[in-house]
């Protein structure tokens, strides 16, 4: 199933909507963690040709710890003030077996290759 997933990913029509919501659901059914789920979409998402970069952030009580944390993963071009880059966001809260915990996504596409209003 995570190579199903991981596969859908790389296909430039993806937006960060779905990206999140699929990353929804395989946390909410992965045992531990998950980090190692988080890594690996996130790799898969930068061979795309269509993706500068991008930020995950998860914060919330990922593990069984009293308090939450929050962990930023980021890769490849993350900047605001460029003019030549698409910025796809897309926020969502997952509900755990240790709590709440929420996640953020911004995906960085190339305007030059990426036309999303065609």
């Amino acid at each position: 199933k995570l190579a199903v997933f991981t596969r859908e990913i790389a296909r430039s029509s993806i937006t960060a909507e779905y990206v999140l919501r699929r990353l929804k659901e395989r946390l909410k059914t992965c045992h531990g963690s998950g980090f190692w789920l988080l890594t690996s979409v996130m790799r898969k998402m930068m061979k795309s040709k269509h993706v500068v970069g991008f930020k995950l952030k998860f914060s919330g009580r990922l593990t069984g710890n009293s308090m939450a944390q929050q962990f930023i993963i980021k890769r490849g071009i993350i900047g605001n003030s460029n003019m030549n880059v698409y910025i796809d966001y897309a926020q969502d809260n997952l509900i755990r077996k240790h709590g709440k915990c929420g996640l953020k996504l911004w995906i960085i596409r190339n305007l030059l290759t990426y036309m999303p209003y065609k």
